[in-house]
């Protein structure tokens, strides 16, 4: 591992927005640089679609069911031997940038970022979606967003001159940066920020990634942290170059970022993806196993396989028997209508998936999922009531 190495991160930064995975929209060019010297993982999956969750599955190396806990609450105690406690052991003076607002957020309930890291809080977050819903549209503020720039810039700079030998530092950037309007809208400010790194740090020894991504209008929705789908949980990440890798095809999982770190590719059987944790309704559960994907929706019971190399986009669920034509009005056998090579290779991997799907499986007591359903009902209520009162007062 070099002396020197800084992980940046952005919230909800879908693969799809990057020039490196076919976006035409942004040149980026030291993304691009960093690509072309680097190794580019084209399935790199986070261990959930949400920030906290996220975090904890990055920096404890555990999967969601992994870890002991069973509903999103706030965190007691700190965890041990995470990513930041090895490298403090290793002699690594380890600091965190990111949005003051994520210490009464997300850290609250994650809280695996080691007992000696350093925290630099800033305001570099410009609110938007679900949190800016009752107000109106939004403009760009170029003199803001530089603003913006140069207050992540200084600290950079501050950090990097004032630390010990040995540096781990992580910048994790919010869903749009102070100044810009929508996500999307800052990824030139993101380029600007990786060639500002290349001038602190080494090209090898920089890594660019995200906690998750979002729907991006796939499936017909917009958001993200209730869905395993492939906008949402395959991310990006691009790291110094690996065993003479240009790109890495392998699904691999962000628990494995230390891994990564260390120059090393894990080859795990499963890559497993959890919306939530195993007491909550919600819950969803994606298993990657080569090129098929398994769901299972634990609210609704149902199941979902794709062969993600036949159909990337998950527009057919090949584990059912029976297709609905919505326009006919009737049901018919989904492998008489629909075209695909594999049906044999599919079976098998569903009977994998069951499999591996009921050993890490935890099943609550019927009061336990009655309270649930309580709970869950009477947020929606509450949420209900919100909206209702933010119209009235439009």
């Amino acid at each position: 591992m070099k002396d020197r190495i800084v992980l940046l991160t952005k919230d909800a930064l879908g693969k799809f927005y990057l020039p490196t995975y076919g976006n035409k929209d942004w040149d980026m060019p030291n993304l691009k640089e960093l690509a072309e010297k680097g190794t580019v993982f084209n399935r790199f999956y986070t261990a959930a679609p949400s920030t906290a969750m996220s975090f904890i599955g990055m920096f404890t190396q555990l999967n969601a069911y992994e870890t002991e806990h069973r509903t999103y609450v706030p965190v007691t105690e700190q965890a041990k031997d995470t990513v930041f406690d090895k490298l403090y052991e290793k002699g690594y003076d380890c600091q965190i940038i990111w949005d003051e607002k994520w210490i009464s957020m997300a850290k609250r309930f994650s809280e695996c970022y080691g007992e000696h890291t350093k925290f630099n809080l800033l305001h570099i977050n410009q609110s938007v979606g679900r949190n800016n819903m009752y107000k109106g549209d939004l403009n760009c503020d170029d003199a803001l967003a530089e603003e913006t720039m140069k207050t992540i810039e200084g600290t950079i700079e501050k950090i990097t001159s004032e630390s010990k030998d040995k540096l781990f530092l992580w910048i994790h950037l919010p869903h749009v940066l102070l100044g810009r309007n929508c996500y999307g809208s800052d990824l030139d400010l993101l380029d600007r920020l990786i060639g500002f790194l290349r001038e602190h740090f080494s090209d090898d020894a920089i890594y660019v990634s995200a906690d998750h991504g979002n729907m991006n209008g796939a499936k017909g929705k917009i958001g993200y942290g209730f869905d395993v789908y492939e906008p949402a949980i395959c991310i990006p990440l691009i790291s110094p170059r690996i065993n003479e890798l240009e790109a890495c095809d392998v699904p691999v999982g962000n628990v494995h970022i230390y891994d990564i770190m260390q120059g090393i590719i894990p080859e795990d059987e499963f890559v497993y993806c959890d919306c939530a944790y195993y007491g909550q309704l919600h819950r969803k559960l994606a298993l990657i196993r080569g090129n098929f994907k398994y769901i299972y929706n634990k609210e609704q019971k149902t199941e979902e396989l794709y062969d993600l190399a036949f159909d990337p986009n998950e527009n057919c669920n090949i584990v059912t028997n029976k297709v609905y034509d919505v326009d006919r009005k009737l049901w018919t056998p989904l492998n008489q209508v629909y075209y695909y090579p594999d049906w044999d290779k599919a079976e098998e991997a569903l009977k994998l998936f069951r499999a591996e799907k009921d050993r890490i499986w935890r099943q609550e007591s019927g009061f336990q999922t009655f309270k649930a359903r309580i709970r869950r009902k009477l947020g929606r209520i509450h949420m209900k009531m919100i909206q209702n009162k933010a119209k009235k007062k439009k």
